[in-house]
């Protein structure tokens, strides 16, 4: 069985990830590394609460089997921001 370490799992992409992979029998456990705490919806996941500007801190806590980065913005929230 493997773990999963998810980074952008309350986004789009991430959150339709994170259920995929909750369904997925291969996967014992999910760690999802978050800004601020939130809910479990599985007892297989596990929830990261991360500074990801100190990254050291849960250095222990990035080991897993697969990563992954779903980490972005909505394309209109990037061109928004670069008209401001």
């Amino acid at each position: 069985m493997k773990t999963a370490l998810i980074f952008g799992s309350t986004g789009l992409i991430g959150g339709i990830l994170l259920k995929l992979l909750a369904n997925d029998q291969k996967y014992k456990k999910i760690k999802v590394f978050v800004r601020s705490s939130t809910s479990k919806i599985d007892p297989k996941i596990e929830v990261v609460v991360t500074d990801f500007t100190k990254l050291e801190n849960i250095k222990s806590e990035i080991k897993g089997d697969d990563c992954f980065f779903c980490i972005g913005t909505t394309r209109k929230k990037h061109l928004t921001n670069k008209i401001i």
